[in-house]
């Protein structure tokens, strides 16, 4: 009868492992994450690929944060443009000598007004907690892939200090006026252009990162995500390859031949 005890004792053995086969299986499918405990190259695998994502993840935070600041600049200068555009048509109306002291007066206070509204943009536009278009942002990093790599931002000041103590009370004036308007114009014309470069080559960054972060993640997926149908396939293997050894443990006439052969 040694041979019988042999066979229990194998029973037993093979059952212990099937229940903790089974345990591991359960986790891997409640969590659908595969346990990487038991395969080290894999588990470093994971590591390194879990670290570009969140490299990647971040790369991608920063890249829209600035297109979002950018964006912000923009619509600020848009703003500012068409305040600019008003205060041109009511320098070209003050540069005709024919108007009266009161008219004249008249578009100078709405000039001194929009003027105010153009100073109070570019005090109040601001980012994070950075003024956007006083001169702050200069060189401004911003990182486009996890490398380090990074395209830098400047926006320049665009107080229109060439503005400061004019006026719209004589032909004379206004038309000096004119001409500083239209500089100051064409110079945010060509700030919001670059800016647009900017926000296009951010977005196009972007649009790299999240393709390479994609990938990446699939792939960790693979590794680490479990394949829940085949999962399930071996806890019912399992389940009836435990009820198989119950019922040769508790058949005491069996013989020690039939037992192994049906073992494997």
């Amino acid at each position: 009868m040694r041979i019988n005890n042999n066979i229990n004792l194998w029973i037993t053995h093979r059952l212990l492992s099937i229940q903790n086969q089974n345990r591991t299986n359960l986790a891997e499918v409640s969590d659908a994450q595969k346990l990487l405990t038991s395969d080290i190259s894999g588990a470093t695998i994971y590591e390194r690929m879990k670290s570009q994502i969140e490299g990647y993840g971040k790369v991608i935070e920063n890249i829209y944060s600035g297109v979002d600041m950018l964006n912000s600049a923009d619509s600020a200068l848009s703003s500012i443009q068409e305040n600019l555009q008003r205060i041109r048509e009511l320098a070209v109306q003050a540069s005709n000598g024919t108007l009266t002291e009161n008219e004249r007066s008249a578009l100078n206070e709405e000039y001194n007004q929009l003027l105010n509204q153009i100073n109070d943009t570019i005090k109040n536009t601001q980012f994070n907690n950075k003024q956007l278009l006083n001169g702050e942002i200069e060189n401004l990093k911003i990182t486009i892939n996890p490398n380090g790599e990074s395209e830098s931002i400047t926006i320049p000041d665009v107080t229109p200090t060439t503005l400061e103590d004019s006026n719209l009370l004589s032909v004379e004036n206004a038309q000096s006026t004119l001409k500083k308007i239209d500089d100051i114009t064409s110079n945010i014309s060509n700030i919001r252009s670059k800016i647009g470069a900017h926000i296009n080559s951010l977005k196009q960054h972007g649009s790299v990162a999240a393709s390479a972060l994609e990938n990446i993640t699939s792939n960790a997926s693979i590794i680490h995500d479990t394949d829940i149908a085949k999962t399930l396939l071996e806890i019912t293997k399992n389940n009836i390859l435990t009820q198989n050894l119950l019922s040769l443990s508790t058949q005491s006439n069996v013989s020690a031949w039939s037992v192994l052969r049906l073992l494997g």
